[in-house]
């Protein structure tokens, strides 16, 4: 609707222009000046405001489209940690969700990030992600109170 309304202020403001170009009457330049803020200028700049305001609207959309998806997939990742005993490696996260290396491997670096994995290494060098509070999860019907540990 913005677009729209942008571009048919654009529109308007180069009719009037044409409009102005064309005026035969004996007007003082005040008067020329005056018709043309109003009819082609401030048009122009309402339309190109509209504009840009569409295309705002459209980068937040993204923007909240990717937080969204970037949430899930930790999510998910978070379940499948679950039920691998708190350890995963970015090949069980490609196999898993079948995305691609990289994306698999920003998802846990930056879940390591948050601190919710820490980085391990298998002797045969494999980097593994561990979850520690994943893993520790069948103790929290032993939990107690900060000050009763």
């Amino acid at each position: 609707m913005k677009l729209a309304g942008g571009i048919g202020l654009i529109g308007v403001a180069l009719f009037m222009l044409l409009g102005v170009f064309n005026m035969d009457a004996d007007v003082g330049f005040e008067a020329m000046v005056g018709a043309f803020l109003v009819a082609v200028v401030i048009p122009a700049v309402c339309g190109l405001v509209l504009i840009r305001s569409h295309q705002q609207s459209g980068k937040k959309l993204d923007q909240s489209r990717n937080i969204l998806r970037q949430k899930t997939l930790e999510a998910e990742i978070l379940n499948l940690a679950g039920k691998n005993n708190g350890k995963l490696t970015v090949v069980e996260v490609v196999r898993e969700f079948a995305i691609d290396t990289e994306s698999a491997k920003e998802a846990l670096d930056s879940m390591h990030e948050k601190s919710m994995a820490e980085i391990e290494l298998t002797e045969s060098g494999v980097i593994v992600y561990s979850f520690y509070d994943v893993k520790h999860l069948p103790e929290k019907g032993s939990s107690r109170g900060v000050l009763d540990a």
